[in-house]
């Protein structure tokens, strides 16, 4: 295996066994106090998040969350009207993502995918958004450039 490859993998186990602020609750994963006590932790630690993302925007939007995590900034997108889809490489997340977005009665689309080599047409989106996710990539120029149609790039 390269060593592009083998850093890819190690990405894909951390966020497997380390979802994306699974840390800062000690509600059961899967639970709706998992989600919330989340996205309150996220929001009051990342004040700046609403503000930049400017979530309610995109109103009938379709996007693409790149790095979609458990899905919390998607839902705030999707609650203000937003088409969503998530995609990341960790399968887990995307479970635990899906999860979340049922809880809370929201649509969204998931795919397991890797933010180098996205499998959506170029101009797909009206936005893509990221947040935290491309220093975690081992070609991140790549990364960039794979989903600059849309961009709306927080990292």
């Amino acid at each position: 295996m390269n060593d592009r490859a083998t850093l890819k993998a190690a990405v894909r186990r951390l966020w497997d066994t380390r979802p994306c602020g699974a840390k800062n609750t000690t509600a059961e994963p899967g639970t709706r106090a998992f989600y919330e006590e989340i996205e309150a932790h996220r929001y009051r630690e990342e004040f700046h998040i609403p503000l930049v993302a400017e979530f309610g925007d995109h109103p009938g939007e379709r996007m693409l969350e790149v790095g979609r995590g458990l899905g919390t900034d998607g839902r705030q997108f999707v609650t203000r009207g937003a088409n969503y889809i998530g995609c990341g490489l960790s399968f887990h997340s995307l479970i635990l993502a899906r999860r979340g977005f049922e809880l809370f009665g929201l649509p969204g689309t998931w795919v397991c995918a890797d933010a180098e080599y996205l499998p959506f047409r170029d101009a797909s989106f009206d936005l893509v958004y990221r947040h935290g996710v491309l220093h975690h990539t081992p070609d991140t120029e790549r990364g960039i450039h794979e989903n600059i149609p849309g961009l709306a790039a927080w990292w």
